[in-house]
């Protein structure tokens, strides 16, 4: 139980800090106003799915910075190990 509400807090904490860092710190025209409609972070934080709805080649443009957003998560967060970011195109919006 403990490792369970360890494991929200920390989930909620880097939602945070990814929508921060979207809004505050990436400049590159191709991803700003891209909106992110969910972000989940699986049970053991191995991985976070960033799903968003704009078009569909944006993901190629997320994966370049990937790379920079675990960078800037590192910096903000207190923890030891910052999952893989995995991008999705949310297509249950239209």
């Amino acid at each position: 139980m403990i490792l369970f509400n360890k494991s929200l807090k920390i989930a909620k904490k880097i939602k945070k800090e990814i929508i921060l860092i979207f809004k505050y710190k990436i400049k590159d025209p191709r991803l700003t106003n891209i909106n992110i409609s969910f972000i989940n972070i699986n049970n053991d934080l191995k991985y976070i799915d960033i799903y968003f709805f704009k078009n569909f080649n944006f993901i190629k443009n997320f994966k370049k910075i990937s790379g920079f957003l675990k960078y800037q998560l590192s910096c903000r967060l207190k923890i030891s190990y910052i999952p893989e970011l995995r991008f999705f195109y949310d297509n249950s919006i239209i």
